[in-house]
């Protein structure tokens, strides 16, 4: 039986999940600030729900942003720190790209726009259409304004269904959509690691990376990754 570890701390959620025996189980919060303190915790609970060691684990899908920095760095070292102990390779996934397969998932939208809220007045943003019930990026993940810039592209070239996704759309609805085009509900506002498995299905050999390859995704240039000594 295929057995594989999800992890998603980038945004407020601190969400993990694991497949095994042909089962999902999974563990997910909304607490700011202390996914340090509960990610492992966490980890060790889904382990002895499937009755499972952490040397049945094949490899770990990890989101790396962009989302909090503080957020990204968590989840990443300990999805490192595993994969360096377990001798496993990891899968990278976009929080933006994450999100939006929560949608895809649960809806019927043709396209989504994917925004979290990058503080400093900026949000994070990425768009992507549908096809043959799978996401393609349609424009990728960028830092901006909040503007109808965001998503005019998107807008001007589908003529579909728009779904809403991210905390970006809480304060900044208004100026990302001001004709009310998109689709808004609360229903995907922060990601959950256990759409991180849907990627692992499709995933190419040349997609799982050594833990020491993977870095976060930022997106802000002026944020630079300090890699620990020796990896």
């Amino acid at each position: 039986m295929s057995c594989y570890l999800a992890i998603d701390t980038s945004t407020e959620n601190c969400s993990v999940a694991l497949l095994a025996n042909g089962n999902v189980y999974s563990r997910t919060s909304e607490s700011p600030r202390t996914h340090s303190q509960k990610v492992l915790g966490y980890i060790d609970e889904l382990l002895e729900q499937a009755q499972i060691s952490r040397k049945a684990i094949q490899g770990i899908a990890v989101a790396v942003g962009p989302g909090s920095f503080t957020g990204v760095r968590i989840g990443l070292a300990i999805a490192q720190g595993l994969g360096f102990s377990l001798g496993l390779k990891l899968l990278p996934v976009s929080t933006l790209t994450l999100l939006a397969q929560q949608a895809l998932k649960d809806g019927s939208a043709k396209a989504i726009a994917a925004a979290i809220d990058a503080r400093m007045s900026e949000v994070y943003c990425a768009s992507y259409v549908v096809e043959q019930g799978r996401l393609r990026e349609f424009q990728g993940a960028q830092v901006m304004a909040p503007s109808d810039a965001c998503f005019a592209e998107l807008l001007a070239n589908v003529d579909a269904d728009i779904e809403a996704v991210g905390t970006g759309w809480d304060n900044y609805a208004a100026a990302l959509d001001p004709q009310q085009k998109i689709h808004q509900s609360t229903a995907y506002r922060l990601p959950l690691a256990a759409d991180l498995l849907d990627f692992i299905e499709h995933a190419t050999a040349e997609q799982w990376q050594a833990p020491e390859h993977v870095e976060p995704f930022y997106v802000r240039n002026e944020v630079t990754w300090q890699k620990l000594p020796g990896r």
